[in-house]
């Protein structure tokens, strides 16, 4: 392995035909800011150039993410931010929310999208009931908010926002995979967000792909 105290040495091939989901949260360790470091370090060594966060304010984990591509020599960088589904509701119901997204993309040139929720249509992989239904619901507002805050502020230009919606999202029409479509429970929501999404995205999950069963792709 090339990977070694955190660290990766010189050896370690580049990783430039893919992103990564960075999502310290998710790890069983301690998510302090000697973690943030040592995990920036090792994107840093694989040569990572495309990262996807799961917060929009961590700006420890930014600044050492920051650091370490500098100090590895690296000038191509790009990262996703993410809004969580949490505080989905809060950009929704308030524009000046969303602009605190603006002095981060001031300060962190290296993010280059911003994403709003994810898998808001599937939360835990069941349909959203209660608050997560809530959160699907006022999706809509919460991404107008954010491409109005970039739209009103020179830091928000060539920023690009999506939903990352679930593999869910969508089924077959009258059960035929040959002509997939937004599932109807979804349709309303998908429909209201597209006029502000930069680009269409989701989640795949090829293990179904690969084990030949498409009818539990959206299970």
């Amino acid at each position: 392995r090339a990977v070694s105290g955190g660290f990766v040495r010189d050896e370690a091939p580049a990783a430039a035909s893919y992103g990564v989901n960075f999502s310290l949260s998710l790890m069983n360790i301690t998510v302090d800011k000697a973690a943030k470091e040592k995990y920036a370090n090792v994107a840093a060594g694989y040569k990572l150039t495309t990262l996807k966060l799961w917060s929009w304010n961590d700006t420890d984990l930014l600044d050492a993410l920051s650091s370490a591509y500098t100090a590895a020599g690296l000038k191509k960088l790009e990262v996703m931010i993410m809004v969580p589904q949490d505080e989905v509701i809060a950009f929704a119901d308030s524009a000046e929310k969303a602009k605190e997204l603006l002095p981060i993309l001031s300060r962190y040139h290296f993010v280059r999208s911003i994403a709003v929720g994810n898998e808001p249509d599937l939360p835990g992989g069941n349909p959203p009931q209660g608050k997560d239904l809530d959160i699907f619901q006022k999706l809509p507002m919460a991404v107008a908010n954010v491409q109005a805050a970039l739209q009103g502020s020179p830091s928000g230009s060539g920023i690009v926002v999506t939903v990352p919606f679930s593999n869910g999202v969508v089924g077959p029409n009258n059960g035929d995979w040959g002509d997939v479509i937004i599932k109807k429970a979804n349709q309303k929501v998908v429909e209201a967000c597209m006029p502000n999404l930069d680009f269409w995205a989701f989640n795949p999950y090829p293990y179904f792909s690969f084990e030949g069963v498409p009818t539990r792709v959206d299970k």
